[in-house]
């Protein structure tokens, strides 16, 4: 069989933050025409197959996976691509990519009924996927198909993890009877950068003001708990100051050089 040359596709999608999608939307896939040994163009008239397939890699380093859309699950690959189902590519004539199909993440589950794609959670950047277009012709007795390489990577965020700030309750708590509700801001990559939590403790409450690194590394924190303490717990390294006159009761230290504690 000879040899079709296809172009990689390119996904088209809203940005959701930090070059990640949302989960909920649809990803446009796009694709040149590919082109035959001799230079023409594959046009419709030539059409076997037009479609692709999506890859997985689940951490840094971890090879890729193809999904095998007839067993439902992700499988290594074996270069038997050509013969694992497609999603399919429509011909949409004056386009400059014309060869286009959508990559639908939500609600698809595999055989065991766990979700197909996964979200991350920032900074992290896997899982990751990506496409590989495959079209297939004939043209008199020859046969002819191509696989093109892999697009650039995109990972999955949900909606609600894209939103920039806002206020949060844990997954599977509803508000009319929630016992725990954050206040949230997130930089542009969708770290959180800075927070509020509000936890139920017994007959009261326990509030945690926290801030953190670009990197989600925690830094500064003051707690509120529920027994009426108030923490001040600086990032490693740091100090807690004070601007100003500072009046107290009674002062309980532990030495610089360590022992038991002390008070004045």
């Amino acid at each position: 069989m000879a040899t079709l040359t296809v172009q990689a596709p390119t996904l088209k999608y809203e940005d959701a933050g930090g070059g990640r999608a949302a989960l909920e939307n649809p990803v446009e896939v796009l694709c040149a025409s590919p082109t035959f040994p001799d230079g023409s163009t594959f046009g419709q008239a030539d059409l076997g197959t037009a479609g692709f397939l999506v890859y997985r890699m689940m951490s840094a380093g971890a090879l890729w996976e193809v999904w095998d859309g007839n067993a439902k699950e992700w499988v290594a690959q074996t270069g038997a691509e050509a013969t694992l189902k497609k999603e399919p590519l429509t011909y949409k004539d004056g386009k400059p990519l014309p060869w286009q199909g959508m990559l639908v993440a939500a609600g698809q589950k595999d055989k065991s009924e766990q979700d197909q794609y996964a979200t991350v959670t920032p900074p992290s950047a896997h899982p990751q996927y990506a496409v590989r277009a495959y079209f297939s012709a004939k043209r008199g007795e020859q046969e002819y198909s191509g696989l093109s390489a892999a697009s650039a990577p995109v990972s999955f965020v949900s909606m609600t993890d894209a939103i920039r700030a806002g206020l949060s309750i844990p997954k599977g708590q509803k508000p009319m009877s929630a016992t725990q509700v954050t206040i949230f801001l997130r930089d542009a990559s969708l770290v959180t950068i800075g927070s509020v939590d509000i936890r139920a403790d017994g007959g009261s409450s326990e509030i945690t003001i926290s801030n953190a690194s670009s990197a989600g590394s925690p830094l500064a924190q003051v707690i509120l708990t529920s027994a009426g303490e108030i923490r001040l717990i600086p990032a490693s390294t740091q100090k807690v100051v004070i601007t100003g006159p500072l009046e107290t009761e009674q002062i309980t230290y532990q030495p610089q050089g360590g022992g038991a504690k002390q008070t004045l």
